[in-house]
């Protein structure tokens, strides 16, 4: 199923968490994906803001190890993404405990996606 996807899309974004369950699957997609030529990058994503920059570095520097192209923003964890979800409203409506540090994780992703497409496109 995911080849017929990788016929189909343009773009690709790989969710990683960074935990030790999760760097095989990473990995994985990453091998599906590179052979075709679409163009991904892995976004750390779900990161508990209070393990520290200790957490994200190592991140980093696994994905540079890796050589992984992936997103310099990356998304927190907080209780803002269920609770929105639970309340039927997306994170950019809704307006409780952190929920502007999580739209501005998903706005800096955005930026930055948008460039690396427009680079691609110049290219």
């Amino acid at each position: 199923m995911l080849r017929e996807l990788l016929r189909r899309v343009s773009y690709v974004i790989i969710p990683s968490d960074h935990e030790p369950t999760t760097r095989v699957a990473t990995l994985d997609t990453v091998d599906l994906i590179a052979p075709t030529g679409v163009p991904y990058r892995v976004l750390l994503n779900n990161l508990d803001p209070s393990r520290g920059v200790g957490h994200v570095k190592k991140a980093r520097e696994w994905l540079d190890k890796k050589e992984l192209p992936y997103f310099r923003t990356l998304v927190r964890r907080y209780v803002a993404w269920p609770t929105s979800l639970d309340e039927g409203r997306t994170i950019t409506q809704w307006r409780g405990k952190n929920s502007a540090n999580a739209r501005q994780d998903i706005s800096a992703v955005h930026t930055e996606l948008l460039l690396d497409l427009a680079k691609r496109r110049v290219s």
